[in-house]
């Protein structure tokens, strides 16, 4: 490969608009997002993610369309299906790739997967230069609310997933230089590798330091979490020792209760055994003087 400095290709990333599809998302019940997971995985997550432009633009400069790779000095940087799988959440196992790259769908067909009238569909296919396709504006502002106000979460969901697949992850760009001869080897300096390479570190730091931050905010929390659960073992145990301590206070007291009703049997019991005892001892005396006046007169 040679080594001479090829001419920088006037490209600049930038961010597309969001703002419709977040504020339509933001007003779908939670039950879509996950119908929308399980067809398209975590296509979501590209609406959130924090994209920083100047790394895109230094990387399309190593970009090869025919090839649809990124090719440097020593090494050929090629994204995968697995690759995409462990991105988008979306595995690919028995399922079938797109191998129909560089076809025209038939409109029919879009419109039976969006749902929208064949008649509407016809009237709003476009082309611009050798593209065709929908207007954006035409799927957000016409057959998204219009799917939203019946309800229709399948087919909105493909339209969301074709409004993000086209704006965010495979967006097409004017700016974008799409060569039609055979790939050849593009030279790059040593300076833009070393470029791209301390970008590449700085962002590897920047990842290392989030994972750690994450890390030892996931083990406060887990911390956290063990104190909660040991006191509220401890409050459950609480609880459990004072129902004991109440329900033996209440056997204690319905006892006492029991005695001092026993008790005041007894004391009545008693009293008539002391009338019982005095009664008797009177007749005792009376037998014992009436004894005594038989006695005398006997002996007299």
């Amino acid at each position: 490969m040679g080594s001479e400095r090829r001419k920088a290709l006037p490209f600049k990333a930038k961010m597309p608009d969001i703002a419709n599809i977040s504020r339509l998302l933001n007003e779908l019940p939670a039950c879509f997002r996950v119908t929308l997971q399980g067809k398209f995985g975590h296509i979501l997550d590209l609406l959130s993610v924090d994209v920083q432009t100047p790394a895109i633009t230094a990387l399309a400069q190593f970009y090869d369309p025919p090839l649809r790779s990124f090719l440097f000095q020593d090494f050929q940087l090629t994204p995968t299906l697995e690759e995409f799988d462990r991105l988008l959440g979306f595995s690919m196992k028995g399922r079938t790739p797109y191998n129909r790259i560089g076809q025209v769908p038939e409109v029919e067909m879009l419109a039976l997967a969006l749902c929208i009238p064949i008649s509407d569909a016809l009237a709003n296919w476009k082309k611009r230069e050798n593209l065709f396709g929908f207007w954006r504006a035409y799927l957000e502002e016409e057959e998204a609310e219009r799917l939203f106000v019946i309800h229709h979460w399948d087919a909105l969901a493909n339209i969301l997933a074709l409004l993000i697949y086209g704006l965010v992850l495979f967006p097409t760009h004017e700016e974008i230089p799409l060569k039609s001869t055979s790939p050849e080897p593009v030279p790059v300096s040593l300076e833009e590798v070393e470029e791209l390479r301390a970008m590449v570190a700085k962002l590897g730091k920047e990842k290392d330091d989030l994972q750690s931050e994450l890390y030892k905010e996931t083990r406060k929390n887990m911390i956290l979490k063990r104190k909660s659960n040991q006191r509220k073992e401890l409050l459950e145990e609480s609880r459990k020792k004072n129902k004991i301590e109440q329900d033996l206070k209440e056997r204690v007291l319905e006892c006492l209760d029991q005695a001092d009703s026993g008790l005041g049997s007894l004391r009545d019991e008693l009293a008539k055994a002391k009338r019982d005892g005095q009664k008797w001892k009177r007749w005792w005396d009376l037998a014992t003087k009436q004894k005594k006046e038989v006695r005398e007169e006997l002996e007299a």
